[in-house]
């Protein structure tokens, strides 16, 4: 479940092995069942997750380093997982964002042109990426992952992230 936590953002994190027990179960248990509408591009899957476990001042690495651990694995079984039987192009990705996670998600691309605005040429060092900075083994199926800095600013609003994009530069079979 998404819940925001806007009153108190310092409240002690309750319950962290049930909700990480809830990760790992949508994340083995993810499926491919829906039916791709005709212009489709995409359909992203938010990370499951309250707000205050992976932002804000109580939250630590390891926390972050596990929910993005269990994205991976979403995205892995849904890239085992036969594609949609009405689409032609199909990849899946992992899109994570620094420092606001609560962003972060799994998506389903059907459209070749839209799936390349998401795949970049590296705009972040490398120590920078995930899979350095968490020391996240990131799975064989899945390599590209590539970095942006996002910045928009209007007079009143100032937001700066890190976007990543982890994917593969291959069409996804199915596992048998």
């Amino acid at each position: 479940m998404r819940r925001l936590t806007i009153h108190n953002p310092n409240k002690k994190l309750r319950g962290l092995r049930r909700h990480f027990r809830a990760l790992r179960r949508w994340a083995n248990l993810i499926k491919n069942t829906r039916e791709i509408e005709y212009g489709e591009k995409y359909h992203n899957i938010k990370v499951p997750i309250p707000l205050s476990i992976i932002e804000g001042p109580k939250t630590r690495p390891k926390i972050q380093a596990d929910v993005i651990k269990e994205l991976l694995n979403a995205a892995r079984n849904l890239a085992g997982q036969a594609p949609p039987a009405n689409c032609s192009f199909y990849r899946i990705a992992v899109l994570l964002s620094f420092p606001s996670m609560f962003a972060s998600e799994v998506t389903e691309f059907f459209d070749e042109e839209y799936f390349k605005r998401f795949v970049y040429e590296n705009g972040l060092p490398d120590a920078h990426s995930p899979s350095q900075q968490f020391f996240i083994k990131i799975p064989p199926e899945f390599d590209i992952e590539c970095g942006r800095r996002v910045s928009v600013e209007d007079e009143e609003y100032n937001y700066v992230s890190n976007d990543w994009t982890i994917t593969s530069s291959k069409p996804h079979t199915p596992v048998e």
